[in-house]
Parts: structure tokens; sequence; C-alpha cells
């Protein structure tokens, strides 16, 4: 665990000393982050619910893609608007555009994945339950902006994952990354209930490994 000296705890931080507790864990996706995304842009799962297997090559991401499909694309892919239930995979970057919204995505970069702000990352509603899982996969960075949603979301990162500040309605976010995790202000959220910075009531709704 990295240098927590300078910590500042406030407000009502009950679940603090549990989330300091040291333990013997370790990154391992991170560590590993080459491996994984030579197998997804291989086409070798496995692969979540909503994606049946299958893999299209294409040299950019087609205005509609199908549900379901893999998309191994050779340059840039950029996501904007409400986007679900498909793949990616870039040999290079992947950029999300402010106010988008993303359910049940697949996506890996051979490069960094960035995105702005007031995005949506998983189900719009932090009680429901089943579908708008949203995972991300980078060999660099992942670097998000302010105002963002998560539910149900995976980030694996292999140098370093940048969350943004002012982090809304998180419930269900696990990141692992083989360098630094930073974060601004969090809204942890439970069902019937949303908290500011209060990480407790017996749901892990956040966890960071580095």
């Amino acid at each position: 665990m990295g240098d927590l000296s300078d910590l500042e705890a406030g407000g009502n931080n009950t679940g603090l000393e549990d989330a300091l507790a040291e333990r013997d864990l370790s990154p391992v996706d991170a560590l590993r982050i080459s491996e994984i995304l030579q197998d997804i842009a291989a086409g070798q799962g496995p692969w979540p619910s909503y994606l049946d297997g299958s893999t299209i090559s294409t040299s950019t991401l087609p205005t509609t893609p199908m549900a379901g499909k893999l998309y191994i694309v050779s340059n840039d892919v950029t996501l904007t608007g409400a986007v679900s239930g498909f793949g990616v995979y870039s040999s290079k970057k992947i950029t999300i555009s402010s106010d988008a919204t993303l359910q049940n995505m697949f996506l890996a970069a051979n490069d960094n994945v960035e995105a702005g702000s007031k995005i949506q990352f998983g189900a719009a509603d932090f009680c429901a339950t089943g579908d708008g899982a949203v995972f991300m996969a980078a060999l660099k960075e992942v670097k998000l902006g302010s105002n963002n949603s998560f539910t149900g979301v995976q980030i694996v990162a292999g140098t370093s994952v940048d969350l943004g500040s002012d982090l809304q309605n998180v419930s269900g976010l696990a990141v692992q990354s083989g360098g630094d995790i930073k974060m601004g202000s969090t809204h942890a959220s439970e069902c019937g209930r949303t908290t500011h910075n209060l990480f407790g009531g017996g749901k892990k709704v956040l966890r960071l490994v580095y």
C-alpha cells in the first residue's frame, strides 16, 4: 500500500478503518494487462453475457454497431451519446465524450482510455439489478473527467487511473492500477439513500487496488 500519512479524513467516514487495513492484495489484472489485451485482440474470452463471442475487425467503428459484437479497431475510437450492448478493442486510444451514457459496454485500448464529464457508466439507477455493467481496460492510463456516475464498473490500467473529481452515485466500482489511483470527492450510493463520503452499511461500493 502507498504512503497514506498525509490522508485527511473528514466527515462521517465509518468505513475508513476497514478501508485502510493492510491486506495481501495485488493488482493482478493490472500487472498482466499486456497479456489480457493480447487475448482480447485475438478474440479470446471469457466475455460478459452481453457479448456473443464473435469479433469484427475494422479500421473505424461503424456508426451503428451491432449488439453482441466485439469490434477490433485499428485506429482511435470515440464514443458519444448513448451506447450499449457491444465491445470495442482499439489498437490506439478510446475517447468517451462528455454527457455520454454507457451500459453493458466492454472497452479495451492498447493506449489510453480517456473520458469527459457528466457520464453515466453503468445502470442509470443505482438501485437497479442485472444489466448495466461497464468494463474498461487500458495498457497505459484511464483518465476521467468530473461529475461522472458509476454503477457496476470495473477499471484496469497498466500505469495509472484518474477517476476525476466529484464522483456521483458510486455503487459498485472496482479499480486496479499498476501505478497510482487519483480520486476527488465521492458520493457513495446505497439503495434507498445517498451519503457523502460514507462507505458503510455493509455494502462494498468501492474497491481500489494499486
